[in-house]
C-alpha cells in the first residue's frame, strides 16, 4: 500500500460494506478512504463466516485490523436476521429504507454488481455527513414475532375478503340471488340461475372452493382472536418474559379507553408502543408518517401535506380511530379542537382528521408513557 493511501486510511480507519441480497448469492461491496472505486465480491446467501473472512482480508489489505465496520443493506423481504447476525458479530449495521436510495428517471443500467457499488457510495457519504438517508428501527427477535400474530390475522381477513368478493362475482354473473353468503354448510347444487335452472357443474365447483376458503379463513381468524385472548389471561401472562408482560399490560391500558378495542390496542402497542423508543413526539409522527412537510423555497410556501412515511396500515389505523374518537369521546380536548377548527365542510374535515390523528397519537404515547390522562377523556366501565 502506498504512503498517500495509508495516510488517508489513518484519517479514517473506516470500511464501509454494503450488501446487495439475493437467495442464492449475496453481492458484497466494499469501500474505504484513500480506494478509488468499491471493489465487489460475491458470497453464498447466508454464509456470514465466508463474509467476515472476507472482511478480515480487506482490514489487512488496509492496513486495519482494528479499523470500524459500517455495513449497510436495503431493507426488504429479507426482514431484520442478517442485521442482528451481524450486529452479533460485533459490525455496526444499518439498514436502509427504500425511500432513501435515488433512483434516476431516465432509463440506466441496472445489475445487482451496480447497485451494491452505489449503495456502499452513499453509505460512505452519510457517514461523512454528505447526504441523508431513513434507517430502519431493528426490532429484536421476540419483537418481531410478537407482530406476526395481528399480521396473520389481517393476512386472512384479506383472504376471507378476495373470496367472499370472488363468489358474489360469480353468483352476479349467473344472475343468481347475492343473498347467498358462502359458509361450510352452503349447498351450491340447489343455487339456480336467472332462469331457475342449476348452475354448470365447473360453476358449482367453484363455488364450493370458494365457499370453503371463506370458512377456512374464518376458522384462522377467531384461532388467532382466541390466542390474542389467551395471552392477555392470567394464564398467558404467567408464562410470559418481562417485556411482553409488558406490552400485554398496555394493550390492557389501551383498552380501558372509550374507542379503543382490542384489535387496535393490540396492533398499536405490537407495532409501535410496545419497542420503539421516542425522545419526543415529532419522533412518534414521523415514525407514523403524520408530520408535515412544508415546502419552503424562494417565494413559495405551502404546505404538501403529511409525510406517510413509516407504517400505512398503523397509520390508516390511527386515522380510523381519530373518526372513531370524535364520536365517542366527544367531550375530549382532540375532538372539541376538530369540532371548532374542522367540522365544516367534506374537505374540511378530511384534512382535519389526520391533525386528530397526529394529536391522539401523541396523547395515547403520553398515557402509556406516563400515564398521564387529559381531561374529560372517558374510561371504560368496568
Amino acid at each position: 500500500m502506498s504512503a498517500t493511501l495509508n495516510a488517508e486510511v489513518s484519517k479514517n480507519p473506516t470500511i464501509w460494506l454494503a450488501l446487495e441480497l439475493a437467495m442464492s448469492i449475496w453481492k458484497v461491496a466494499f469501500m474505504a478512504a484513500g480506494l478509488k472505486s468499491p471493489s465487489v465480491h460475491d458470497v453464498e446467501a447466508n454464509d456470514f463466516d465466508r463474509l467476515a473472512a472476507l472482511i478480515e482480508l480487506m482490514r489487512r489489505r488496509l492496513g486495519l485490523p482494528d479499523g470500524q465496520v459500517v455495513i449497510g443493506y436495503e431493507a426488504g423481504r429479507h426482514g431484520h436476521y442478517i442485521a442482528r447476525e451481524l450486529t452479533r458479530r460485533g459490525y455496526e449495521v444499518v439498514e436502509l429504507d427504500s425511500s432513501s436510495i435515488e433512483r434516476p428517471r431516465r432509463k440506466y443500467a441496472k445489475s445487482d454488481k451496480l447497485d451494491a457499488r452505489a449503495l456502499v457510495l452513499l453509505l460512505r457519504d452519510w457517514r461523512e455527513g454528505r447526504r441523508q438517508i431513513s434507517r430502519v428501527h431493528i426490532p429484536s427477535l421476540a419483537d418481531e414475532v410478537d407482530r406476526d400474530l395481528h399480521r396473520e390475522r389481517e393476512y386472512w381477513k384479506k383472504l376471507k375478503l378476495q373470496s367472499s368478493n370472488r363468489f358474489e362475482s360469480v353468483l352476479v354473473r349467473h344472475g343468481c340471488s347475492t343473498k347467498i353468503k358462502p359458509k361450510r354448510s352452503l349447498k351450491v347444487a340447489a343455487i339456480c340461475d336467472f332462469r331457475g335452472e342449476a348452475l354448470p357443474a365447473p360453476v358449482q365447483a367453484e363455488l364450493q372452493r370458494l365457499s370453503d376458503g371463506v370458512a377456512h379463513a374464518r376458522a384462522q381468524i377467531k384461532a388467532i382472536e382466541a390466542e390474542q385472548e389467551r395471552l392477555l389471561s392470567t394464564t398467558g401472562r404467567e408464562a410470559a418474559d418481562a417485556p411482553r408482560v409488558k406490552k400485554l399490560e398496555m394493550i390492557e391500558q389501551l383498552m380501558a379507553l372509550v374507542a379503543v378495542g382490542h384489535h387496535t390496542a393490540w396492533i398499536l402497542v405490537q407495532e409501535i408502543f410496545g419497542w420503539r423508543v421516542y425522545a419526543n413526539h415529532r419522533q412518534l409522527s414521523a415514525s407514523v408518517g403524520l408530520c408535515p412537510t412544508p415546502y419552503n423555497s424562494g417565494q413559495t410556501n405551502r404546505e404538501q401535506g403529511i409525510s406517510k412515511a413509516g407504517n400505512a396500515k398503523v397509520r390508516a389505523l390511527l386515522i380510523q380511530l381519530a373518526w372513531r374518537w370524535l364520536r365517542k369521546q366527544p367531550e375530549s380536548e382532540p375532538s372539541k379542537w376538530f369540532k371548532e377548527r374542522f367540522d365544516h365542510g367534506t374537505r374540511s374535515r378530511k384534512i382535519g382528521i389526520v391533525a386528530v390523528a397526529r394529536r391522539l397519537t401523541i396523547l395515547l404515547w403520553r398515557y402509556l408513557k406516563n400515564g398521564e390522562l387529559p381531561a374529560n377523556v372517558q374510561l371504560k366501565v368496568a
